[in-house]
């Protein structure tokens, strides 16, 4: 519904998570858009960010 987050990227793994990447670092995060919520999951170094 409201994509205009410039250069996310969808994960393939789950229904509603995104990443974007900044530099060396990549934020995890899931948008609720019936209230308009921005979650961040996880910020980390992009060789660390995917390990559970």
């Amino acid at each position: 519904m409201y994509n205009v987050i410039i250069g996310y990227c969808k994960l393939s793994d789950f229904d509603n998570r995104y990443r974007i990447r900044t530099s060396d670092y990549r934020v995890v995060y899931s948008i609720k858009d019936d209230v308009l919520t921005l979650k961040v999951i996880k910020i980390d170094h992009r060789s660390e960010v995917y390990r559970v």
